[in-house]
């Protein structure tokens, strides 16, 4: 029942596929990714760029501004799926845009109604995913990010080995952990850690259940079995800039 709860809490609907990556549009790592316009940001999945257009950023303005679009399309102008968005009505809300990876662009079209024509080149967001290690001349060599399966992969090894700082690095600075009478805040996390370590009779073991990435959230359920006890855990992602996933909250029923 709380597992439940604290799902439908989270209001997150499983994407078709899994996103490996999600790239802010707003940062640039060797060039490769600028802000642009009203585009939030992109998903990297194995089949589709996820596009994010935020219809509310508008150019110099900081208030409601409705936008309105009359097409979106490949480069050959095949029309791209969307989510909750009917061409040509006003929207202030986020819309995603499915774009297949084999075409690598997108062009929006009749923005507010008029005859411009917008394009958004998604090639260089696959080299972006790719160059996180490119370091620049007079400028500190870029932090990798982690991808939900290596969080998910360092935050298990830590555990295994019964390494509490390893695995406190995993959570976001404000993040909270329940493991059994209660819920302790961020400062805690580490020392309850430490204290549950000591009462394992055996190495915790996962069997992923749910998981599902919308935007910059995510979670994963499961149990977790330590011994002959199953006990059912929630992981609650999310997404930082530069840092990439980090666990926000971890709970066990």
């Amino acid at each position: 029942m709380m597992r439940t709860f604290l799902l439908s809490a989270l209001l997150l609907a499983a994407l078709p596929t899994l996103a490996n990556e999600t790239i802010d549009l707003d940062r640039c790592i060797g060039e490769k990714c600028k802000k642009n316009g009203r585009y939030a940001w992109v998903q990297i999945t194995d089949e589709n760029f996820i596009v994010y257009i935020d219809p509310n950023r508008c150019g110099g303005q900081a208030f409601y501004c409705p936008t309105s679009y009359d097409a979106f399309t490949t480069k050959d102008g095949d029309p791209l799926r969307t989510a909750k968005y009917e061409l040509g009505s006003k929207t202030t809300d986020m819309i995603k845009v499915y774009v297949p990876r084999e075409f690598k662009g997108m062009y929006i079209r009749g923005i507010n109604g008029s005859d411009r024509d917008d394009y958004l080149s998604l090639v260089d967001f696959e080299d972006f995913r790719d160059a996180r290690d490119v370091s620049e001349a007079g400028q500190q060599e870029a932090v990798r990010e982690w991808s939900v399966d290596e969080l998910l992969e360092t935050f298990r090894a830590a555990l295994a080995a019964k390494d509490a700082a390893a695995a406190r690095a995993a959570f976001v600075d404000d993040a909270t952990l329940a493991l059994a009478g209660g819920t302790v805040e961020a400062d805690a996390i580490e020392a309850t850690l430490q204290a549950w370590f000591a009462t394992l009779a055996a190495e915790p073991s996962w069997q992923s259940g749910e998981r599902a990435v919308e935007g910059r959230l995510g979670y994963e359920s499961g149990d977790l079995l330590i011994g002959d006890q199953r006990r059912g855990y929630l992981i609650v992602l999310r997404y930082l800039p530069d840092l990439g996933w980090r666990i926000q909250s971890l709970s066990l029923s």
